[in-house]
């Protein structure tokens, strides 16, 4: 087909194209429908038309009556949305040199995949209330591991990778970093990884700070501005209050799986760490829940403020978020009821006020709430709730009678038009952005459906993550 279109062009009298690198490649299987074109021209030429039909075609003819999308580019790069997911698709380039002659480029195919996650017969982002104003707005959630836009499409799934396959990947905290990449805990691990689910980097999970043979690692990872990785992990020591607090345990023979912060630079070197069990584990704690026969201080979240050099931590079995200083490691302060009771995503406005997910679980009535707090000015002393916001649960799928003690996961954000997009914590799915006027903008539900019951059920997720502009995406695609 080639030489065919290379003979062609040149009895026409135009030159054929010649390109340094060509994206996607040739016979890829692309793990999403948004698909970032390029083609560095050797020519010299511009002005770049990306032209894309669905299904295979080697013939020029075939082709032109199936163009569905094309595209101009002056930098040679184009990402566009393609419309289906198992679909085969053939393309090309058009460019037009500064003499004013066409280039073509020879036909190339690649595919996309599928997986019943992106099937939305089987599961589905189901969107209840629109946003009308917003134009742009996606987001990933973790346990679908899929990529959605605002509308409740499926724009990019995670691809297995690490030897694991899809159904056995257990994946937290999905969201993209500060460098354009994306950041994820797969099976307890922390990864980097890029659109195409390669491989940036890997935590070394060495238990260098754990003492043990792993960090055990959980609940959040994240990449920082400074280029490191931050990341929870975990501590298993003795508990040894100062006086006895169970009679039927005695002192020293309970361990308690206290917390830990590790921060790693991009050659797995641990640059700082902080450990809770030098705080914790010779107090009177009260725990709220505890996992067999050992308890569990359950760090579970944390945030940190790189401009002003504070870490915020949270933990939910003893109800407390800490301040702690950085790089000293020292509490600064610590916050607790009544401003929230169970928190699991703690969070820094850029405006300098805390925001917590909220859980809620030791109310009478434990509907969780998105809770914002003013620090003290003096840095010492209990914080000021500002506002609040009791979240919907009209999506779960639990009688209205029944009353949770635990709820699980649940994260929040501030957006850039100062609104909070929030996803509720398990059993509860309901995702959603409120205003600061408490209005919901809009409102959606993962579902799953159930062939033998014939009915949608909820889908809850650990955590999800919201982008707002296309443009931070298309970094992300193009960061190859």
């Amino acid at each position: 087909m080639y030489r065919y279109l290379v003979v062609l062009l040149a009895a026409l009298g135009i030159p054929a194209i010649q390109y340094a690198k060509v994206f996607p490649k040739e016979g890829a299987v692309l793990n999403y429908t948004w698909v970032g074109f390029s083609a560095d021209a050797l020519n010299g030429g511009s002005n770049v038309k990306f032209e894309v039909a669905i299904g295979y075609y080697n013939s020029p003819d075939s082709f032109n009556r199936n163009i569905m999308v094309t595209a101009n580019s002056k930098n040679g790069m184009q990402a566009l949305r393609l419309p289906a997911f198992g679909s085969q698709y053939t393309w090309r380039v058009l460019l037009t040199n500064p003499q004013g002659g066409l280039q073509a480029g020879s036909l190339m195919h690649f595919s996309t995949g599928f997986i019943p996650m992106v099937d939305t017969n089987h599961v589905r982002l189901h969107v209840t209330t629109a946003d009308k104003l917003r134009k742009d707005g996606f987001l990933f959630l973790d346990f679908n591991k899929v990529l959605y836009d605002i509308n409740g499409v499926p724009l990019w799934y995670l691809k297995p990778f690490n030897g694991a396959e899809f159904d056995r990947m257990v994946v937290r905290d999905l969201k993209l970093t500060p460098q354009h990449t994306i950041s994820l805990i797969m099976n307890d691990v922390p990864y980097e990884i890029d659109y195409d689910c390669n491989v940036l980097w890997k935590a070394p999970n060495n238990g260098k700070i754990s003492g043990d043979s792993l960090e055990y690692y959980h609940h959040e990872f994240t990449r920082l501005n400074n280029g490191n990785y931050m990341a929870l992990g975990g501590e298993n020591k003795l508990w040894t209050p100062s006086t006895p607090v169970d009679p039927a345990t005695p002192v020293g023979t309970k361990k308690i799986a206290f917390g830990t912060v590790i921060e790693y630079n991009r050659a797995g070197e641990v640059v700082w760490s902080w450990k809770s069990s030098p705080f914790y584990e010779h107090t009177n704690i009260k725990y709220e829940r505890t996992h067999g026969s050992e308890y569990d201080i359950h760090q579970n979240a944390f945030c940190f403020d790189e401009k002003n050099r504070a870490l915020y931590v949270s933990f939910k079995n003893i109800d407390q978020v800490v301040k702690v200083n950085y790089p000293a490691g020292t509490i600064a302060n610590t916050y607790s009821r009544p401003l929230f009771c169970l928190a699991h995503n703690c969070r820094k406005s850029p405006k300098g006020y805390m925001m917590i997910f909220n859980n809620n679980s030791c109310a009478d009535n434990p509907i969780p709430k998105l809770t914002f707090f003013s620090e003290p000015a003096s840095g010492k002393g209990p914080g000021k709730k500002i506002w609040e916001f009791d979240c919907p649960v009209l999506a779960t799928n639990m009688h209205k009678d029944m009353k949770p003690k635990i709820t699980n996961g649940g994260s929040l954000a501030e957006l850039s038009d100062n609104s909070v997009f929030a996803s509720n914590c398990s059993p509860y799915a309901d995702i959603f952005i409120v205003t600061r006027s408490k209005k919901i903008t809009w409102y959606a539900v993962p579902q799953q459906w159930d062939v033998e019951g014939h009915r949608w059920f909820v889908l809850p997720q650990y955590r999800a993550s919201f982008v707002e502009r296309a443009s931070e995406l298309e970094k992300v695609i193009f960061n190859r």
